[in-house]
């Protein structure tokens, strides 16, 4: 997800207290909030409001079809922080983006983008500030390896599958969950293990990711911007000899 993007978990509607994020949209505390957010189930989706920390206005509002918050529904809207919409999204049944349009401050239209599920081709169309039509300009686009093939092969070539072996770890399999952010310049930073099942699983993914060459940044606006991955590596502890399998 691109930090500037919203995630969100069930609040206190839920039993589950009110959710506070930093300002790249990753769960902190509420004295660290820069932003903070209220869910409400209605029916069959979850109304998701979030709000400025320091001023309490309405950042965005957005429905979703489940407490993974990964499947936007219907209509969703932006705002800048002093009151004026910065972008309203209609999204396709099955959660992919529709239609989107993103305003200056000012209230001009800075871009409309579209995506035709039928044909699989996306539209852009943006604009300077002045009403100038920009030329080949990305919406967005998500951060990626060269290719998934060459990922999985970069992973299963560096990754020591029996760690969890030489570490003592009983019979079982194990899935290892680390999050990484994909640097504007394509580069791997701030590794960091979700998971902790130990025996130097985490460790050892951590590792290796920090030697991952470089991916191609996300886009939003025309603009490369950091963006959070999480990658998950399962290794299984067997019975006779131990072997493992990353």
């Amino acid at each position: 997800m691109l930090l500037s993007f919203m995630a969100c978990a069930a609040t206190a509607q839920q039993g589950v207290p009110t959710r506070y994020y930093d300002s790249s949209w990753q769960k902190t505390s509420k004295e660290s909030a820069f932003y903070y957010m209220d869910i409400v189930k209605n029916g069959t989706v979850y109304d998701c409001t979030a709000y400025w920390m320091r001023s309490k206005k309405i950042k965005s509002i957005g429905s979703y079809a489940d407490t993974n918050f990964a499947k936007p529904v219907g209509l969703n809207k932006g705002y800048y922080e002093n009151g004026p919409i910065e972008d309203s999204s209609f999204y396709h049944e099955n959660g992919k983006l529709k239609e989107v349009w993103h305003f200056y401050p000012d209230g001009k239209l800075f871009v409309h983008a579209s995506y035709d599920l039928k044909t699989d081709k996306e539209k852009t169309e943006a604009y300077d500030e002045a009403g100038k039509t920009i030329g080949n300009f990305i919406y967005m686009r998500e951060a990626s390896f060269r290719d998934p093939a060459a990922w999985r092969e970069f992973l299963a070539e560096n990754i020591k599958t029996n760690t969890p072996v030489k570490k003592g770890a009983d019979v079982g399999t194990y899935q290892v969950i680390v999050r990484f952010i994909v640097g504007i310049d394509g580069s791997v930073e701030d590794v960091v293990a979700e998971t902790n099942h130990g025996f130097g699983m985490e460790a050892e993914v951590i590792r290796v990711l920090k030697q991952s060459p470089k991916w191609a940044p996300a886009i939003q606006l025309g603009k490369a911007v950091k963006a959070y991955r999480r990658q998950p590596i399962t290794f299984v502890v067997e019975g006779r000899g131990k072997k493992s399998k990353g």
